[in-house]
């Protein structure tokens, strides 16, 4: 998992938010971007980096503000394959994904003990921090209304298990844990 905040505000927002920031930074759990907004050229740099370290087949997206990240990706020659991914009750018309199939995805792998997280604190912050909550039919999402803190770290994850499972993408999810456990 990787965490990026701002680093002008990190203090400020480490009392408003009442969590560890800085030692998150120290521990290498979180990186911190220049300046006072999330910088996305950083975060396009360290993604080219992992793709050129690691198999990345997609990277799942929430739509809002992708045009600032896709610049540069663009900018610093990064290829990776983008994936949108519905949020609420929306599906993606481009790929099908919507956060109440990605929510029974992931949690159906964290029931059968089939997803290993590195451990992080971060994670385990957004992870307790998350609500889940049902309307008809029995759809489930995060209630962001409803969350204690900070979520996205367990958004991410949930987008990225919809995405790893989506028959769009033809995943094998059994070769990919098979692999992961090794």
């Amino acid at each position: 998992s990787w965490f990026w905040t701002p680093e002008e505000t990190l203090r400020e927002r480490a009392r408003t938010d009442r969590v560890p920031y800085d030692v998150w930074l120290a521990e290498g759990h979180l990186e911190a971007t220049p300046g006072r907004v999330v910088d996305y050229a950083y975060i396009a740099r360290t993604i080219g980096d992992l793709t050129a370290r690691y198999d990345i087949r997609t990277i799942a997206f929430d739509p809002y503000r992708i045009a600032y990240l896709m610049q540069d990706f663009a900018d610093q020659g990064v290829m990776c394959d983008l994936t949108p991914h519905g949020q609420g009750y929306y599906r993606s018309s481009e790929s099908g994904l919507w956060m109440p199939r990605s929510v029974d995805t992931l949690e159906k792998h964290v029931m059968a003990g089939t997803l290993r997280v590195k451990r992080n604190p971060v994670m385990t912050w957004c992870s307790a921090s998350a609500v889940l909550s049902a309307v008809a039919k029995g759809n489930r999402l995060f209630d962001k209304r409803r969350c204690t803190g900070r979520i996205d770290g367990i958004e991410s994850l949930c987008m990225g298990m919809g995405a790893a499972d989506s028959d769009e993408q033809g995943a094998d999810l059994s070769e990919f844990f098979r692999d992961a456990a090794a």
